[in-house]
């Protein structure tokens, strides 16, 4: 509170205001002034309002005007307007972007989540596909939605653009559906093709020799089966062929068959039939020739992850968050465990030399570095004296050191994937509640409705969930198929 004393012809008066409160001896001169000072301002602004209105409705009305009746400075406030209608587009967008769209709304159960996670998981199979097809079916004809309206780019024929009627593109696609090689190549890759047909057929006899070659490999070392060479043969024989037949068949019925030839999953085939031939046209049957072709092909079960109900987006987060570290950081970490490794090493073989503790050399001392730096352990050097004690210790510490950088490394790469994945099921989600806004407003019409009639958002989001509860996530799919790969070409534009 503040405390003054007023003078007046009834004698002294003490008063208590508030701060900020008018003074009662402020004269009404003041009083006015201050009026008065705040009405100019208001005009003030008033004024510069309307001739920031006024300005911009000029601005505006040059913009729209022919180029050639402009002079050079109207050209330059047309640029600005120009500048700044694109600044506020931009900033509208961003708002847009940043708030909450309605599926948020929706409580998501394991079932929906599900659907949308089956929903994912087929686009990327989907995307896999197509980009074999560009590169190596026979003949793919294809119609990219994300270029419509561009002539030059929407048809493609093997992977090159064609300027095509849509005639033309009937008559291609017809042509590629009857073409015999394009048929048994989506046999050999494609084990959801005409389901179900021979090319799910197809999928399981490799996969159950795939099966049936690592557990004969595995049997055949057990010392009471050892001896049954006749039927480990005969089997390895068997799953050798087919591994062969599938092989060749699909380098017969591909286009551009050395690039396919080097890609690492046909590599990894070709190494796991290679063995067996070398194996018997050398005579060693039971050689280490033999065993690395078994590891070989407990390699090829990678093929298992494909199907549908094994692998899930966490399974391939994890993977590619493994495969961007090793690719990303893979020769600092080496290099790192490398210079590590030598230098503890070193160290402990420099400390225990004479203590008969089984450090005789410097690459000893390293064995130990690795197994200790990696918190294996094995037990089979450890330092006896206070010195080795000390080093083995240091030795730890850097191990931890060095092990917590690697999972920072993994644990970062799989945050980026997991937003990507997440980013990715909110646009599904959106696209979703675009087809159910489509479906009511076309239900709506059908009822006598103007089509410019707005659809009210709990109407959408019910038939939102409905789709989602009522319906398979592949009926889900198709629907929206259009709609993500236009989206995911954008975005690689």
């Amino acid at each position: 509170m503040l405390q003054f004393n007023a003078h007046s012809k009834g004698g002294n008066h003490s008063h208590d205001y508030d701060r900020g409160a008018m003074s009662p001896s402020a004269d009404d001169g003041d009083l006015a002034f201050t009026m008065r000072a705040g009405d100019a301002t208001s005009r003030k602004r008033q004024v510069e309002g309307k001739l920031k209105n006024d300005l911009s409705q000029a601005a505006k009305k040059l913009y729209d005007s022919p180029t050639d009746d402009l002079q050079k400075d109207q050209l330059v406030l047309c640029e600005i307007w120009a500048e700044i209608k694109k600044m506020k587009s931009e900033v509208f967008s961003e708002l847009k972007s940043l708030a909450a769209h309605p599926t948020e709304e929706v409580f998501m159960t394991q079932s929906m989540e599900k659907k949308i996670d089956g929903i994912f998981q087929s686009f990327a199979n989907t995307t896999n596909k197509l980009e074999l097809d560009l590169e190596h079916k026979p003949y793919f004809v294809d119609e990219n939605p994300a270029f419509l309206d561009v002539p030059g780019k929407r048809y493609s024929i093997n992977g090159e653009h064609r300027d095509l009627t849509e005639d033309e593109y009937v008559q291609r696609r017809q042509k590629e559906g009857e073409n015999y090689r394009n048929h048994w190549y989506e046999v050999l890759h494609d084990e959801n093709y005409n389901y179900p047909s021979e090319a799910l057929l197809v999928y399981i006899i490799i996969v159950i020799s795939i099966l049936i070659s690592v557990l004969t490999t595995m049997l055949s070392t057990v010392p009471k089966w050892k001896e049954e060479e006749d039927l480990w043969f005969t089997i390895e024989l068997v799953v050798t062929i087919c591994f062969t037949i599938e092989y060749i068949a699909k380098i017969i019925f591909v286009r551009n068959k050395f690039k396919y030839i080097r890609q690492p999953m046909n590599v990894l085939d070709f190494l796991a039939i290679v063995p067996f031939y070398i194996t018997e046209a050398m005579g060693e049957g039971d050689g280490p020739i033999a065993s690395i072709s078994g590891v070989l092909r407990a390699l090829r079960l990678t093929r298992i992850a494909k199907i549908r109900q094994l692998a899930t987006p966490y399974t391939n987060i994890i993977l590619r968050a493994m495969i961007d570290s090793v690719l990303g950081t893979g020769s600092a970490v080496g290099i790192f465990l490398f210079i590590g490794c030598v230098f503890t090493g070193t160290l402990v073989y420099a400390a225990e030399e004479g203590e008969d503790s089984g450090f005789d050399s410097i690459p000893k001392g390293m064995w130990f570095a690795v197994v200790t730096m990696t918190t294996v352990g094995y037990g089979d050097l450890y330092p006896t004296s206070f010195m080795g004690y000390m080093l083995g210790t240091f030795t730890i510490l850097c191990g931890l050191i060095l092990m917590s950088l690697i999972i920072m490394v993994i644990g970062q790469y799989y945050i980026i994937h997991l937003e990507i994945y997440e980013g990715a099921k909110n646009e599904i989600k959106k696209f979703l509640y675009e087809k159910a806004r489509e479906e009511k407003r076309s239900f709506l019409m059908s009822l006598g409705k103007k089509e410019q009639d707005e659809v009210g958002t709990r109407a959408i989001l019910k038939l939102y969930k409905k789709n989602l509860n009522g319906k398979s996530f592949t009926e889900l799919y198709k629907t929206i198929a259009t709609n993500l790969r236009k989206s995911n070409e954008k975005r690689s534009q």
